[in-house]
């Protein structure tokens, strides 16, 4: 299981290398920084969802003790 800190980091690591791919390709386009917009949005409701899941995990753990 991913670490809340590894998720970030991985998160943080894929964007970078996205933007640099975009980079690299030559003209950043308005389109290009729509699809960085809505891959951010997602990532963002998947790492609550993620937070969401540790915490109840958590909560669960702490009723068996």
């Amino acid at each position: 299981m991913m670490k809340k800190g590894h998720l970030f980091w991985a998160t943080l690591f894929l964007l970078l290398v996205a933007f640099c791919g975009l980079s690299l390709a030559g003209e950043f386009t308005q389109e290009d920084r729509e699809r960085l917009i809505r891959l951010e949005a997602t990532l963002q409701t998947f790492m609550k969802q993620v937070d969401k899941r540790f915490e109840q995990i958590d909560r669960r753990i702490d009723r068996r003790n």
